[in-house]
């Protein structure tokens, strides 16, 4: 699947989808350890404009975290899941049929 960026792509506040990895076309990207996963993220994005694309996490293998903001058609999304909650902004919004964890699922 190739992702196309919208002009909405690039917003720190970025809410990511999980999708399989495998399905997911390779553009540039660089490592980090991550604290709270204690394992490494690769962040992918566009070598064009620098907008994030999407991530994945060495210790969840197999699953893509796209940025929602790339999908131009999100009529199709349905969120399952929220993560980080308990930071969130008192004004943030939740998804009515969403399971809420207030940092990372173990």
């Amino acid at each position: 699947m190739r992702v196309p960026a919208s002009s909405d792509a690039s917003s720190c506040m970025s809410s990511p989808l999980g999708s399989n990895s495998n399905n997911v076309e390779v553009f540039a990207s660089f490592k980090a350890v991550s604290e709270g996963y204690a394992s490494t993220t690769e962040r992918r994005f566009c070598s064009s404009c620098g907008s994030s694309i999407f991530s994945t996490i060495e210790s969840m293998p197999g699953l893509a975290f796209l940025k929602a903001g790339t999908i131009k058609d999100k009529s199709w999304i349905e969120p399952t899941v929220e993560i980080w909650t308990g930071s969130a902004q008192p004004s943030a919004p939740h998804f009515e049929n969403a399971v809420r964890f207030e940092s990372i699922p173990s």
